[in-house]
């Protein structure tokens, strides 16, 4: 793997979920925030969580047995090491308990102002489960609760102590551009790399 890059004010964090069915998933967002460090970044992720109706709904999804209560928070500076953190409430799936689709994923698709894949991003929100979709595609109950706690969750950031903001980062260019709006696709993504954990 490449090294990072360094990013102004940007920091990388990976939310690290439980193993479930031989998959251990994880997620990699980007924060920006001016005047905070790895801890206030915590907090902002935090308080985020907390607008949402439920700390289900963002990964909604998901079968309830997936869990995410750890996070790994870096800043691409070039310099700083990650630091590990416990979230105070953590996420899970909302989907009932049951089988999953190790390869499929619900896409929360980024938006920001800025055009071309730098300004694009998505969110592989897997492996989901077998109640939340149905002929490939999620399920509306799924799709319409995730998109509320998304553009909740992106809204409550900026409110923090130490305001932060959800941004799509671009490692070829080292740049990176605040989210403007979320969109949860009803179609299933496909995830490989969760896969390969099985074999």
């Amino acid at each position: 793997m490449p090294p990072l890059p360094t990013i102004t004010d940007t920091f990388r964090v990976t939310f690290n979920w439980n193993t479930l069915h031989g998959v251990a998933p994880k997620n990699v967002l980007h924060f920006r925030s001016a005047t905070g460090d790895e801890v206030d970044v915590g907090a902002a992720i935090q308080i985020g969580i907390a607008a949402t109706a439920d700390p289900s709904h963002l990964f909604h999804c998901l079968s309830d047995d997936q869990e995410c209560d750890q996070i790994d928070v870096l800043k691409l500076d070039g310099a700083s090491a990650t630091v590990p953190l416990t979230l105070t409430t953590a996420v899970t799936g909302g989907s009932g308990v049951g089988q999953v689709v190790p390869q499929g994923a619900g896409i929360v698709s980024l938006r920001t102002t800025v055009r071309g894949p730098r300004g694009r991003g998505r969110v592989y929100c897997g492996p989901i489960s077998e109640a939340a979709q149905e002929n490939g595609t999620l399920i509306a109950a799924s799709v319409n609760v995730m998109q509320t706690a998304w553009e909740d969750f992106i809204a409550a950031l900026p409110t923090a102590t130490e305001p932060v903001a959800l941004v799509v980062a671009s490692y070829e260019h080292a740049t990176a551009a605040n989210v403007q709006l979320p969109i949860v696709r009803s179609i299933i993504g496909t995830q490989r790399r969760r896969v390969d954990q099985l074999r």
